[in-house]
């Protein structure tokens, strides 16, 4: 199972959104990203990722930036 995915699954818990809305933008997005369960949007994926970074979440940081340099 890759590894964007793993984490998909690990975050992509209910409580997640409502506790920590920055895991659960995280958890969108990557699944955004890799068009898993959703139809694969990179721009869309970015904003989550940004909204992630914004409330200090380092993962959603780095998934902003690797998107960034992919010039999404």
């Amino acid at each position: 199972m890759p590894s964007k995915l793993i984490k998909v699954v690990t975050l992509a818990k209910p409580q997640n959104f409502t506790k920590k809305p920055a895991k659960g933008c995280v958890a969108v997005g990557l699944m955004y990203d890799n068009g898993k369960g959703v139809k694969q949007n990179r721009s869309r994926a970015k904003e989550l990722f940004g909204k992630a970074c914004d409330m200090k979440l380092q993962a959603g940081c780095d998934e902003y930036k690797l998107l960034n340099v992919q010039g999404y």
